[in-house]
């Protein structure tokens, strides 16, 4: 594994600590969902639907889901009927919108951070991370913690932005610089909010590499799957022991 993917994971690509990045979430929490939906024409909706879909064919009953923001993947994962759905997120704000929006009794709520998960040790059947990934300042340590309180053979299932093909690269980069930064300061009205969710995006390893990479942790890949022309990736993987 080359060592600059290594250092990518072991600190956060762009140098945002805790703290900053946190501030961000709690300030675009309210409009978070109008983003997403709003610049990716509703995309987002069907690659959270490709996640869920992969994990029904391993039936989990107890899924955690790291990274959750304001709710979005669980409201797909809970079409699976899990006996028990965990959320955790160390944004206040974003968890206070995903506790509102999801009321199911069966559903718990952890504030706190991806690299210190406060969950026992192989609790769990599935592990989600959806578009959180390159917002930890150690993805290396999230990941390992995701290892931790997964079963034996429990499934990890990250969906993660990446680099669009050849050619359409050129569109989607015309798309951002010139209709999402313009208008993203108006909806998110936090400073150079926009200009970080596409830096990370830009800068985050993907596809064979991160599978790679993870796969030097205790995972197998079960599946790797390029989304809409790569701008996003969907990993299916499984702890080996």
């Amino acid at each position: 594994m080359a060592k600059a993917i290594t250092d990518v994971l072991n600190k956060h690509i762009i140098g945002k600590s805790k703290t900053e990045v946190i501030n961000m979430f709690d300030a675009i929490a309210p409009n978070y969902d109008k983003f997403t939906s709003l610049f990716s024409f509703g995309i987002d909706h069907w690659w959270r639907k490709n996640l869920t879909d992969e994990l029904k064919y391993y039936h989990p009953q107890k899924i955690l889901d790291i990274a959750c923001g304001t709710g979005s993947q669980a409201k797909s994962l809970i079409k699976l009927n899990p006996q028990k759905l965990m959320l955790l997120d160390p944004s206040e704000q974003m968890i206070n919108i995903a506790k509102n929006k999801l009321k199911q009794p069966n559903i718990e709520f952890y504030n706190s951070f991806a690299e210190y998960i406060p969950i026992s040790t192989a609790s769990v059947d599935a592990v989600t991370i959806s578009f959180g990934l390159r917002n930890f300042e150690n993805s290396h340590l999230a990941l390992l913690s995701a290892y931790r309180v997964l079963k034996p053979k429990g499934i990890l299932a990250i969906l993660e932005f990446g680099q669009p093909d050849k050619g359409f690269k050129l569109l989607y980069e015309m798309y951002q610089n010139i209709i999402m930064s313009t208008f993203s300061e108006f909806l998110l009205k936090y400073p150079n909010s926009f200009n970080y969710l596409k830096d990370t995006s830009d800068e985050f390893p993907c596809g064979e590499d991160l599978a790679s990479y993870i796969e030097s942790l205790g995972f197998k890949t079960k599946k790797l799957k390029k989304l809409t022309f790569g701008i996003a990736y969907l990993y299916i993987l499984q702890k080996n022991r």
